[in-house]
């Protein structure tokens, strides 16, 4: 809408308002003045019929006519209502009078509801002399009601004094009306005027005054929208113009000149401010460029980053992010943008570095993992204001999980280093001895061989005699079988030891050779024998025969099948349940199968997907690294491999390893 169409609008409206505010006030004005004037008439009214009935009332009591039945109608209180009967009847203005009591000597004289309230505003208030009221009728019509109290005067005691001293004629037609005093309120002098003439005098003079205000309100509002056009709205109109080349860029536009006044000034300094803008815009060109060229420098620089950098506000909403950051979720840095910080877990970090900076405004560090199994170092560092408070936070979080991993694998096999050395001294201590009973015991085996006859000689007379403690038949059964024992735990020994250090060698750990599966499960079996005895009392072995080669390096699957049937163990609650080992082939896939099941305690369904990951254990109250499944996930993956998990919580757990075979020369 035009500035014209708004002004003239405005003001119209001004104008309507300001009419019906001055035609309202004028109304109410305009009522009050006509009731004024009828009140003035009921008080002319009431003035000429007071007066009039006093004049006469005092006339007939000076004519000395005797009160009787033929002269009582000349009484004023009598007479009153047939002249306002018959004034109504010469009046067509239906003004009605009369003078009205509660308890009058005449029915006609009877107050109506109206004049008894008239009456009883008179008994509250002595010291009023009249009363204006309006009243609404059942018709729905309008009533103003004027009333003046009518008191006992001296005279009136002629007919209103003592009974025993009025006129025989009153005696004898009223029996009420006696007994009054001077000063006493007896009634009202009523006058009844219709509101119709009320309303019809104000409307008229209403309408009057309108038009005339009307008339005066239209001349005003067409000089004002023509004084309005001519000194403002029409010399705005090359502003306008000169605006619009502005805004479109064009500075060089002409406005023309007028008359020193504002208007005027205001188009001097439309000049200077488009000049001030041409040049301006012309910096802010230059600085925007330099800006951009900045930004995308320093986005290009953040972006190279190879960690996920984010900007976050108090929410811990993110306001950027680098590439880095949206390549993790496969999303634009613009989507990015809105995201919760800790959109890569369900909940908030329970060690919210960012938390931690909100709070105390100094930089934090927190390693942190993620349900995908990756660990993160997580930096965050403060941006606050000229207040010192922080408003943002920088998050700059570099995934870990190798490093950890590669440290934590470099730390076991340094262990493992030792422990291959101990190994190898503990097994050269133990070999030692083992190697002398190894070499003597054939010599007991003999000597005791060559004995026999002599002994069977010595206790063939007393076959119930005792050597060394023990009776000589079961000592000659039973030392050929210790004898044997012995030999064989020697060799056993001998056996373990060799095992160990075959296990623990490291020239021989990178080594990739044809093996077959048996030898690895046998020798890693050797290897767990007692934590085994000490988990179950039924333990089984199902070796699939005629199984083909491997070709990779028995000491690493060595290492994943201790590592299978080491967690079996431990997932055994008590000595009852069993474990057991199956081998098998699987010609279909070309692959070699190795099951562990145990009928232990169980894996959460939720936990069953993390179980290769890095640092992930169910058991680290008792220890547990986390690192034993993911190495041996890693070892089998290097041999071309799967290893798989099948559980059910409370019943057991079955481990599948897989190989391929090795391939025919």
């Amino acid at each position: 809408m035009r500035l014209r169409t708004r002004l003239t609008w405005a003001m119209l409206v001004i104008f309507a308002v300001s009419l019906l505010l001055v035609e309202v006030l004028r109304y109410h004005g305009v009522d009050w003045e006509v009731r004024e004037v009828k009140l003035n008439e009921a008080r002319a009214l009431h003035s000429m019929v007071m007066a009039t009935r006093q004049v006469y009332h005092h006339q007939f009591i000076d004519s000395g006519l005797p009160l009787t039945d033929e002269t009582l109608g000349f009484l004023p209180a009598h007479a009153l209502l047939r002249i306002s009967k018959d004034f109504s009847t010469r009046n067509p203005s239906g003004i009605s009078f009369n003078n009205v009591s509660e308890n009058p000597r005449n029915a006609d004289n009877l107050a109506d509801d109206m004049e008894r309230q008239a009456i009883a505003y008179f008994r509250e208030k002595p010291a009023e002399t009249e009363r204006l009221h309006v009243y609404r009728a059942e018709s729905d019509q309008t009533i103003y009601h004027y009333a003046t109290p009518i008191r006992t005067e001296t005279y009136c005691l002629t007919c209103h004094g003592q009974n025993a001293t009025a006129p025989a004629s009153i005696r004898a037609r009223y029996d009420a009306g006696y007994d009054y005093g001077v000063g006493q309120l007896v009634g009202i002098f009523s006058i009844k005027m219709p509101g119709t003439s009320v309303k019809t005098m104000t409307n008229r003079l209403f309408w009057m005054n309108f038009v005339d205000h009307l008339i005066g309100y239209l001349i005003l509002f067409l000089a004002l929208i023509t004084l309005l056009s001519v000194f403002i709205l029409n010399r705005l109109r090359p502003l306008r113009q000169a605006a619009l080349a502005v805004a479109a860029g064009d500075y060089r536009i002409a406005v023309p000149e007028g008359p020193e006044d504002e208007i005027g000034e205001v188009s001097t300094a439309f000049k200077a401010m488009a000049t001030t803008i041409e040049e301006r815009e012309k910096a802010l060109r230059e600085s925007e460029q330099q800006k951009r060229e900045l930004s995308d420098q320093l986005k290009t620089l953040l972006d190279g980053i190879p960690d996920v950098l984010h900007l976050l506000d108090r929410n811990f909403k993110i306001v950027w992010a680098n590439k880095s950051s949206a390549a993790y979720i496969d999303v634009s840095p613009e989507e990015m943008v809105g995201k919760i910080c800790h959109y890569m877990t369900d909940n908030p970090c329970l060690n919210c570095p960012a938390r931690i900076t909100f709070a105390t405004g100094e930089a934090a560090e927190e390693v942190i993992s993620t349900p995908d199994g990756r660990i993160w170092g997580v930096k965050t560092f403060p941006l606050k204001d000229e207040n010192g408070t922080v408003r943002q936070v920088i998050e700059l979080a570099s995934d870990i999980t190798e490093k950890l991993k590669l440290r934590e694998e470099a730390n076991q096999s340094s262990r493992l280093a030792a422990l291959g050395e101990l190994t190898a001294g503990v097994a050269h201590e133990i070999n030692n001895p083992n190697a002398l009973i190894l070499l003597n015991l054939p010599l007991l085996q003999d000597v005791f061989s060559e004995s026999l006859p002599i002994l069977d000689a010595h206790f063939r007379d007393a076959p119930d005699g005792e050597f060394a403690g023990f009776p000589y038949r079961r000592m000659r059964e039973e030392i050929p079988l210790v004898l044997d024992e012995v030999q064989g735990g020697a060799r056993r020994i001998k056996r373990i030891v060799e095992d160990l250090k075959e296990f623990v060698r490291r020239e021989h750990s990178d080594r990739h050779e044809n093996f077959f599966l048996h030898e690895a499960v046998q020798a890693a079996l050797r290897l767990v024998a007692n934590p085994i005895h000490k988990a179950t009392d039924h333990f089984s072995t199902h070796y699939a025969t005629d199984l083909p080669p491997l070709h990779g390096n028995m000491q690493r699957i060595e290492q994943v099948i201790i590592n299978l049937v080491v967690n079996a163990c431990q997932a055994l609650p008590d000595r009852n349940r069993a474990i057991s080992i199956r081998t098998s082939f699987d010609a279909a896939a070309a692959e070699v199968v190795f099951e562990v099941s145990d009928q232990g305690v169980g894996i959460a369904p939720e936990n069953l997907p993390r179980l290769t990951e890095s640092f992930f254990t169910t058991r680290r109250e008792e220890g547990g690294t986390g690192l034993g499944l993911s190495v041996s996930s890693r070892i089998v993956r290097e041999h071309g491999g799967t290893l798989s998990f099948e559980s059910t919580p409370g019943v057991g757990t079955r481990a599948i390893l897989r190989l391929p075979v090795a391939p025919e020369e």
